[in-house]
């Protein structure tokens, strides 16, 4: 399972939101047995197994039971704002109001919470059939910071354009990082190097950035053009079929919402 692709709406990507590890693991493991098809209603009550999120994360059982019961029951504070400018969607400038993710939350016998979305933010799960981007699973199980996972969904999603301009605003929001730096060295050296040092190190693109990509107001840096490259050439293919595959002629009502199963199937010709 670990090799698998993930698909992320880009609307999701770009937006801004700030999650424990373990909230945004319970959030993917339940989308991840969505279909498609099936679609997402608010008035149902979608759960994890326990095991089967064990196995995802490569954690043990006991671990995956606290995780869970943490992770869904703080879901219930947790919003999103969404975003709607992407250079893959050409959209224009738009935002949303705070958007909460989840409307309750109910416990079963086991003590297992349960969760229903909130209808606002189900259009933005749906979306990843018309503009996603395909993370690798092996790479969010060896990222161990919720900010490192952001950071490398931001880069991942510019992969193909091989290069992506972030403020320092958006840095700071993605790294979930306070203004209590005074100096732009030491948010460098101790949130923004040692994130680009984890994507690196554990995952399959590669980033870099030197003095010469720093844009300056003044003296005060203003933002960062980190360059994004493939580690693996076999990857390239692969991805490359896969959105083929998924952009001409197929139908998409069997595939997961999270993307950890299904594959799309052929439409019928006449």
């Amino acid at each position: 399972m670990n090799d698998l692709g993930v698909w992320r709406s880009n609307r999701l990507v770009q937006a801004s939101y700030k999650l424990t590890l373990a909230e945004y693991r319970c959030m993917w493991q339940v989308l991840s047995r969505i279909y498609m098809k099936d679609g997402i209603s608010p008035d149902t009550l979608y759960s994890i197994d326990l095991d089967d999120y064990a196995t995802t994360w490569n954690i043990s059982r006991n671990q995956a039971y606290i995780d869970v019961n943490k992770g869904l029951k703080q879901l219930i504070n947790r919003t999103v704002t969404v975003r709607t400018k992407d250079i893959l969607e050409l959209e224009g400038n738009k935002s949303t109001e705070p958007i909460k993710w989840v409307d309750k939350i109910v416990l079963s016998k086991e003590g297992v919470p349960a969760i229903k979305w909130n209808a606002s933010v189900i259009p933005y799960l749906m979306s990843a059939n018309k503009f996603f981007t395909r993370l690798r699973m092996d790479s969010l199980i060896k990222l161990r910071k919720f900010s490192y996972i952001r950071l490398y969904e931001v880069l991942k999603q510019y992969e193909m354009i091989s290069h992506r301009t972030l403020s320092v605003e958006e840095l700071q929001d993605i790294l979930d990082i306070d203004r209590t730096y005074k100096t732009f060295g030491h948010l460098n050296s101790r949130k923004i190097e040692p994130a680009i040092k984890a994507i690196n190190e554990y995952t399959e693109i590669g980033v870099s950035y030197d003095k010469k990509d720093y844009k300056k107001a003044g003296k005060r840096v203003v933002s960062i053009k980190f360059h994004i490259t493939r580690w693996e050439k076999k990857l390239e293919e692969t991805n490359t079929k896969e959105i083929q595959e998924l952009t001409k002629g197929h139908d998409y009502t069997n595939i997961n919402i999270g993307g950890f199963k299904g594959r799309p199937t052929k439409t019928k010709t006449n």
